[in-house]
């Protein structure tokens, strides 16, 4: 549904999902539907103290019910919340965050590789935000990685939003063909899926075609204007957040 409705939408009807799959005793699958709501609760701009909320009660209701997914995946998405939430961001351990770089994925262990998932996609993404673009880099790989044959609309969208937003902060860090690369790569598996799977993408394309034209030196008003299509578009689908990163990238490139 992520690739056509608009997030809260998208919360209401996997909510309904959530309560059907545990009343019918699926609490694994219930679990996993609810998280994926709370997802789409920071993507709509809920506070992110409230979104932090409801995954602090699925780990709770998780460690109530013996549901081990359901106490890994949320306490890593409660790290890296807590983190985007800093208010200092300067207080952020980057060295720890560094170090858990290390960490990798078991591929005979299905499990393990999901709850890594989680982990590698959190520290990419407050990575990404506070422009730690070696990091986002690093943790970027591993998660591409370890969800190469997810497709659902989150993770394949979050993989290469993320991948592609490193690449070009990286690019424009060492100038390497590499990252270019990467990002160009990225910016074609979005407009395929614009066009396979829905227009939730679009602005998602044009936040990494924006930040392209932008290495390229095309001229500032075809930039502003690549970017405040997507801040439109992106509001417009309810992914509030999304808007926001936008918004602060047109800032970062107009400084």
């Amino acid at each position: 549904t992520g690739f056509t409705q608009k997030s809260s939408s998208c919360v209401s009807t996997l909510m309904e999902a959530k309560e059907i799959s545990m009343e019918n005793g699926n609490l694994n699958e219930g679990f996993i539907l609810w998280m994926t709501a709370a997802v789409y609760e920071m993507i709509g701009g809920t506070h992110l103290s409230e979104v932090m909320s409801i995954y602090d009660t699925i780990v709770q209701q998780g460690k109530l019910y013996r549901v081990d997914n359901a106490i890994g995946l949320p306490t890593e998405f409660l790290y890296g919340l807590k983190l985007l939430a800093s208010e200092d961001p300067s207080t952020i351990d980057w060295g720890e965050i560094e170090n858990a770089t290390m960490r990798d994925i078991d591929e005979n262990d299905e499990g393990f590789a999901y709850y890594m998932s989680a982990f590698y996609c959190c520290r990419a993404m407050v990575s990404v935000y506070f422009q730690k673009y070696n990091l986002a880099e690093m943790y970027g790989k591993k998660y591409a990685k370890c969800t190469a044959h997810d497709n659902s609309y989150f993770t394949s969208t979050m993989r290469e939003t993320l991948c592609g937003l490193a690449a070009a902060g990286r690019f424009r860090e060492t100038k390497q063909a590499y990252h270019w690369k990467k990002l160009k790569k990225s910016i074609a598996w979005m407009s395929k899926m614009v066009k396979l799977r829905g227009l939730n993408n679009m602005y998602h394309k044009l936040i990494l075609e924006a930040e392209a034209m932008g290495i390229q030196g095309k001229s500032a008003r075809k930039v502003q204007k690549t970017y405040d299509i997507a801040i439109l578009l992106a509001a417009k689908s309810g992914c509030v957040n999304d808007a926001a990163l936008a918004c602060e990238l047109a800032g970062e490139h107009f400084l």
